[in-house]
């Protein structure tokens, strides 16, 4: 049986700190696994505070966050770690972020799954600082390009491998960008169990 998350929650692997060159590695992956677990767990305290049925993926928040807090300075650049829970001195953030994603679709890969995780930042009207632009591309391999609602809405649909179709209704006449972040999932069940032993009944959240 095989199960498709467009979009899913990710528990970022941590490894043993060893005295390798590696080390160093390891520790900015725990600082940013740290900090997007902490912002992870008070986004879910404040959502789950309202009614109804709660799906949301964490990682691709703080993710799509993370690469608009790459183009904020000063004030805002700092109120934004903070929020995020990004820790102070972090210089290589936006590396760790790029390593982490690319570690993840590999291990998916090695392991015969199929992960997909996709940035982009849609300019709508204005410019772009060619060092931010360079940034997001080599971090965060994002695509930068110049677009309207029907493009973001395709870029959407073809990075979930066209599981959601249409991701927004209309764009603000004062949006001058829009930054995207999609996660797609294929995977089987460890254990599986037999089709025929499952029923249909209703479902309740604890």
């Amino acid at each position: 049986m095989t199960r498709i998350w467009p979009i899913f929650s990710v528990l970022l692997p941590l490894s043993c700190l060893v005295a390798s060159p590696l080390a160093a590695e390891d520790s900015r992956q725990e600082k940013l696994t740290r900090g997007n677990t902490a912002f992870a767990l008070e986004m879910y305290r404040n959502l789950a505070a309202q009614e109804g049925n709660l799906f949301f993926s964490p990682y691709s928040v703080s993710a799509a966050l993370a690469m608009t807090q790459a183009g904020a300075r000063g004030a805002t650049e700092r109120q934004m770690a903070e929020i995020l829970h990004f820790e102070p001195g972090q210089a290589e953030l936006h590396h760790t972020f790029g390593d982490v994603n690319r570690q993840l679709t590999a291990t998916a890969r090695d392991s015969g799954q199929k992960l997909n995780i996709a940035n982009a930042l849609v300019l709508t009207g204005g410019g772009i600082v060619k060092d931010y632009k360079d940034l997001l591309k080599k971090t965060y391999d994002a695509e930068v390009f110049r677009g309207n609602l029907a493009a973001i809405n395709a870029w959407v649909l073809d990075k979930s491998e066209g599981r959601i179709e249409k991701i927004l209704e209309e764009l603000s006449r004062d949006s001058v960008c829009t930054i995207l972040n999609a996660v797609y999932f294929k995977g089987s069940w460890q254990n599986r169990f037999p089709k025929e032993d499952t029923v249909d009944a209703p479902f309740q959240v604890s």
